[in-house]
């Protein structure tokens, strides 16, 4: 079920990689936990109900050009002994490594209301567009007219996500399983937490001077409160086959 890796203008194909750790291992570190009772919607298999992301936090190529993901579904009444403190990761550039390492903190999932990718017109590749060609084209119209208020306001959400539409930075990249499926958006890691004008930005935390803790965020005077910066304020989008007990993943990143 292996497929070919592809760039370019055609679709990316989901390869099953087997992670191959370097000549001095490092561990993974923790970059988000969901349990089902808090996020259904997540495609869990089969007496799973714990999601877990983790990566290494170093160099890799393509697809990832940034850390390697590990994605892991497991009981979580089978975690019976979890580690006091983990272990330390270890850096090949310790310039870039330390953006790589989230914050400890504590998430608390909140579902938004969102709309399709507004693929501009002409789209250069038309083929992974979310809206189709005549209402993308009138939508782009309005936009124009409303100071792209779609696009701020209405459209995918910005930020952390989990399912939903892909935040696209660049043109739209969708995985393809081996077995022929498009996959699914399993979950974005993204570096700008609050999108333009500050649309996901809880009110709670507006002037809450906690969240200054962390890399700034370029051209804003806020800060993403997980720590991490993926590149020039990129994003990794990760993908999963549904089709699949074992929920292959794939992904991308990209960068502004």
């Amino acid at each position: 079920m292996n497929g070919v890796q592809r760039q370019g203008d055609g679709p990316i194909y989901a390869e099953r990689w087997s992670y191959q750790p370097p000549q001095a291992p490092s561990p993974l570190v923790g970059i988000l936990q969901l349990h089902a009772w808090d996020v259904p919607e997540l495609p869990f298999p089969e007496r799973t109900d714990l999601f877990q992301l983790l990566w290494c936090p170093n160099e890799h190529n393509a697809p990832w050009y940034g850390p390697r993901p590990v994605a892991v579904w497991r009981r979580a009444a089978e975690v019976t002994e979890p580690l006091a403190a983990p272990p330390a990761p270890r850096f090949d550039e310790e310039l870039f490594g330390p953006d790589y390492v989230p914050l400890p903190c504590v998430l608390h999932p909140e579902r938004v209301v969102e709309y399709p990718y507004p693929c501009r017109v002409p789209a250069r590749y038309p083929h992974p567009c979310n809206l189709p060609g005549e209402l993308a084209e009138r939508i782009q119209q309005w936009d124009e007219q409303h100071d792209e208020l779609y696009w701020a306001a209405l459209s995918t959400a910005p930020g952390t996500k989990v399912g939903g539409h892909p935040h696209w930075i660049q043109d739209p990249q969708w995985p393809q399983c081996g077995c022929g499926r498009r996959m699914q958006h399993l979950v974005t890691i993204a570096s700008d937490e609050f999108g333009a004008r500050g649309r996901w930005l809880p009110l709670e935390d507006r002037d809450d001077p906690t969240i200054a803790t962390s890399q700034p965020v370029l051209g804003d005077d806020r800060w993403p409160p997980h720590g991490i910066m993926l590149g020039d304020l990129g994003s990794l989008y990760l993908f999963t086959c549904t089709a699949h007990a074992d929920r292959p993943l794939a992904g991308t990143m990209q960068c502004t």
